[in-house]
This record gives C-alpha cells, structure tokens and sequence, in this order.
C-alpha cells in the first residue's frame, strides 16, 4: 500500500505500509498476562485484528492512531512529513507451561493483507518458595445457598521483611 499526499509547493515523503509487534514479556508465568502489542505504519484506519490460538487467552486492550504531521522550512521549500501510524494492543495470558509461539496475525492495511511474524513465548509453570508461602481455608467443606463463609488466608514469610525489602525484593 502506498500513500499519496497531493500538496502543492511541498516535498512529501511516503512510503509502503508495514507492521512490527512487540510483548511486553517474553518470558512469563502460566496465567500471568502481558501485553502483545501490533503497531502498523503507513496507515491511520487499519481493521483490527483477530489472534487465533489455543495457547493463549486473548482480551483486546485498545487501539489508537498515533499518526503525526510536521513542516519544515528548509532554503526556501517548505517540507511535509506525514507520519501515519496506529497501534492494537492485547493482553495475553498463557494458558499451559512450555515453549509457545503467538501465531502470524493478518492485518488488513488499506485493502492489502499484512502478516506479523510470529513471536516466541516462554511460559513457566509458578514454583513455590520455602521463605514464602500463600495458604487459604474455608471454615467448612460443604455449604448451602446463603450461608456465610470464613476464608482465612495465611501469609508464611521466611525471612524478615526488613531484609527483603533491603535486599530488593
């Protein structure tokens, strides 16, 4: 897809429509979310996306266009840069432990078909830690509709929290 600014006296720059993707992490926790970002130059209307997968659970977090124009004033000529550019961001959420792959994405760009390149994830099952332990309870095992519930949750730190908080964590 080419752009094309028509103006009279200027020097424009334009140039083919392309897209790049990022995460937030590549490196992450079973259930943990992070963010996929697809940013597409050269346009400012893109169709949004849709990611297909079964490793990842997929919410759509937003989009905007980021598109910008400047003048310049150079030896007498004056210069028109027009930047276009629009971002779709997503939060994924890995489903299972492994090394995982977020797919190709199509991106339709001003009635052309653009692909992302895939992006490799690796996700980690979360361990337990002997210094740091979480633990809940319910007051009883079965329980009728209405009836209160105590949840006691326990929070077993190993170390001081002086120390930790010291030492960075």
């Amino acid at each position: 897809t080419f752009i094309l600014l028509a103006t009279v006296g200027m020097q424009i720059y334009a140039k083919d429509a392309s897209l790049e993707v990022g995460v937030s992490s590549q490196n992450v926790y079973v259930g943990e979310g992070f963010t996929y970002q697809i940013t597409v130059d050269g346009s400012r209307n893109p169709k949004q996306p849709t990611i297909n997968t079964k490793d990842f659970s997929v919410k759509f977090a937003g989009s905007g266009d980021k598109s910008s124009t400047s003048f310049t004033l150079y030896g007498g000529q004056q210069r028109q840069v027009v930047i276009q550019k629009f971002i779709f961001q997503f939060q994924l959420t890995a489903l299972k432990a492994g090394n995982l792959t977020i797919p190709s994405v199509t991106v339709d760009v001003n009635g052309k078909k653009l692909r992302t390149k895939p992006v490799p994830i690796q996700a980690k099952k979360p361990t337990e830690r002997a210094d740091m332990k979480l633990k809940m309870s319910l007051s009883s095992d079965k329980f009728y509709v209405g009836q209160p519930v105590e949840l006691t949750v326990s929070w077993y730190i190993g170390l001081p929290i002086v120390e930790k908080i010291q030492n960075g964590y």
